[in-house]
């Protein structure tokens, strides 16, 4: 694959519009949140958003291809990149309409034929965005990194003796971060859990689907019309989940379910196209 275009489900529009430009190119894209998928790509496009920037999976992925010199970095909408991924902002996307010879998708296609063809660190002039490990600049990261620990370590204990938790977690925008850390509230409710139960796609008239995940998480089962499929948890978020479905014979498919309340969105990719299929949420 030449390119994998890594986003978060919110931003699953301008994704879809961006892989369609550089399959128009001639280049083998395909895009999602899969951490199988972006391992065998030769450029990664992270797509970064205030919601994107949160996804421990998004990150994860995306550290993983910086540090192998293939990660070319996208600002979808404004965000602050994590630091981790130094001061490059990449390219400004936001409010892109498609249109192939605007300025910042030329230099993303620069960027992906460069790291088709095998640029990498120490080139004069890289392509705009792309994000390479200065590993000079590695101890002082260490120490940088192990100082915002302690400190961490130390408000939290701090805090704790003293009860202001509650008051920290209170302040506007907080909130949601004291949930993650388990500091308010019970943790946010996991995908799986979610997802678990009867769906169907005829508003519970005949056709249902039953999902159930495993004890340990890693794997979904779907259930239907008398037959079952079982396949690979590749990555979620609080509200969607990147499967991995190995086909009876050879072949795999790439499945992602996207829950918005009482509906769900399941995507499959086939043949280098996404099929849709929504569903209901049935009290059975």
């Amino acid at each position: 694959m030449d390119a994998y275009v890594l986003h978060g489900s919110a931003d699953q529009v301008l994704a879809r519009r961006l892989e369609a430009g550089l399959l128009g190119r001639d280049l083998r894209v395909s895009a999602g949140s899969s951490q199988a998928h972006a391992k065998h790509a030769k450029a990664v496009i992270v797509l970064w958003s205030p919601t994107s920037i949160r996804d421990t999976v998004i990150v994860s992925t995306a550290s993983k291809a910086r540090a192998s010199g293939r990660l070319l970095q996208v600002k979808a909408r404004p965000c602050d990149v994590p630091a981790r991924f130094g001061e490059t902002d990449g390219v400004i996307l936001s409010g892109w309409d498609g249109e192939a010879a605007d300025l910042p998708f030329q230099e993303i296609l620069a960027g992906v034929i460069a790291l088709r063809k095998g640029v990498g660190p120490g080139k004069s002039q890289p392509p705009r965005g792309l994000a390479w490990i200065d590993r000079r600049g590695r101890p002082m990261l260490l120490w940088i990194v192990a100082a915002v620990t302690a400190v961490a370590a130390t408000a939290g204990i701090i805090a704790n003796l003293l009860g202001a938790k509650d008051l920290i977690c209170s302040a506007p925008g907080v909130y949601d971060t004291c949930r993650l850390i388990g500091w308010a509230g019970p943790p946010p409710e996991d995908v799986l859990s979610k997802l678990e139960g009867t769906w169907s796609t005829d508003n519970c008239s005949a056709e249902f689907t039953e999902f159930k995940p495993s004890a340990d998480g890693r794997q979904l089962t779907m259930i239907g019309g008398g037959q079952a499929a079982a396949a690979k948890v590749d990555g979620k978020t609080e509200d969607s989940v990147s499967l991995i479905y190995e086909v009876p014979g050879g072949g795999v498919e790439d499945w992602k379910i996207v829950i918005e309340g009482p509906r769900l969105t399941v995507r499959e990719l086939r043949d280098g196209a996404w099929a849709e299929t929504r569903m209901t949420r049935c009290a059975r």
